[in-house]
């Protein structure tokens, strides 16, 4: 969805009325069309992307460490 987002928002800013703005919103629009090149997405600590599969892989994890805490503590 993010790059799907960042996609649609360089060509809005490509089809906007950007040669009849002045000199520095053109440099704005200049600048939105390139940051949106480079593809948005989530990052773990700047070391991984944070994808659905990686979402649902902690997720999971964290259910089973979850229930081994709610089973230890219930036997107590």
């Amino acid at each position: 969805m993010l790059l799907i987002q960042g996609k649609e928002m360089s060509d809005c800013a490509y089809e906007s009325n950007w040669y009849n703005v002045s000199p520095s919103e053109a440099r704005c629009l200049l600048f939105i069309m390139n940051r949106s090149t480079r593809p948005l997405c989530l990052t773990a600590g700047k070391f991984g992307t944070f994808s659905m599969q990686m979402f649902s892989s902690i997720l999971k994890t964290a259910m089973g460490y979850l229930s081994v805490l709610l089973t230890v503590t219930s036997n107590d």
